[in-house]
């Protein structure tokens, strides 16, 4: 084998190694860290300090606000979009309110992996929400909801001075 076929097969090593790290980091910033949006961008209020990964807005029917230090698991799915099951064929699949099933998420909630979020609701601080549950009503603070649908299955004792 000549230098330059050396050099040919190390330059496509390397090309393969920066590609496979682009890629990674493509995956882990994009796909697991990007949330996404359907509906109006302006009904989504996200606090700064929030931490929503890929979770995906539906927006068609309410606004949504996430507080300050809320954070999400993978592939949470918060929906204010919904259809009236009274009405049929094309009425039925284009029959969305315009308003009425927000959401609030408040200040230090954690809502796990693959749950799901139906508004209208509020979820009260420092909430948690378990791994697939699916919220169709609201949660008190400091509570811990599982199932389907989510039900309170334990209270947190905040430490001293934090509860308001």
């Amino acid at each position: 084998m000549t230098i330059f076929n050396k050099l040919m097969l190390l330059s496509r090593v390397m090309t393969n190694k920066i590609l496979d790290a682009f890629l990674k980091q493509y995956i882990e910033n994009r796909i697991f860290r990007e949330h996404h949006i359907y509906g109006d961008a302006k009904r989504l209020h996200l606090a700064k300090t929030a931490n929503v990964n890929n979770g995906f807005f539906n927006l068609a029917s309410g606004n949504i606000t996430i507080g300050d230090y809320v954070f999400f698991g993978h592939n949470v799915t918060l929906i204010t979009g919904t259809h009236d099951y009274n009405k049929f064929d094309l009425q039925r699949q284009t029959s969305i309110p315009a308003s009425g099933n927000d959401i609030t998420i408040k200040r230090g909630a954690w809502i796990s992996s693959n749950a799901t979020v139906l508004g209208p609701c509020v979820i009260g601080e420092h909430a948690v929400v378990a791994a697939g549950s699916v919220v169709i009503h609201d949660i008190e603070p400091y509570t811990i909801v599982a199932g389907i649908p989510a039900r309170p299955v334990k209270t947190i004792q905040p430490p001293a001075g934090l509860r308001s």
